[in-house]
């Protein structure tokens, strides 16, 4: 355990078991938190700026409150805390995955052949 507070964190909502989903939702960019039977299996979603990771945690603690989920706010939002870097990560292998995608996409939508024209090779380039 490298840092005690980060797994004892996870470890509490896992004793808890308050939570029957977690996670990010990187198509919508929000966080889903879905809550068992103690919550009346309440599902909060809300929308995760990492540009703006301070105010979008507050609007996700505004939501949990609204939600009358007093009591592991605070647990649940530092486990959330604990993850930045593994969501941030994420996010930017999948801009990069999509970035090669369309790049490779573009690349592929032309079609090129060489032909000699007046004895010198050149391209031609078909858009379709």
């Amino acid at each position: 355990m490298a840092n005690g507070s980060d797994d004892l964190r996870s470890n509490m909502l896992e004793l808890e078991k308050i939570i029957t989903h977690f996670f990010y939702d990187y198509d919508t960019s929000d966080i889903v938190v879905e809550l068992n039977h103690q919550y009346d299996g309440k599902k909060i979603t809300s929308t995760l700026e990492l540009e703006e990771w301070t105010s979008s945690i507050q609007e996700f603690k505004d939501k949990m409150q609204l939600e009358d989920i007093a009591l592991h706010i605070t647990m649940i939002c530092d486990n959330l805390a604990n993850n930045y870097e593994r969501i941030l990560k994420y996010v930017k292998s999948q801009s990069n995955d999509n970035s090669n995608s369309k790049k490779k996409e573009k690349r592929e939508s032309h079609l090129h052949e060489r032909v000699i024209l007046s004895g010198k090779p050149v391209f031609i380039k078909y858009d379709g």
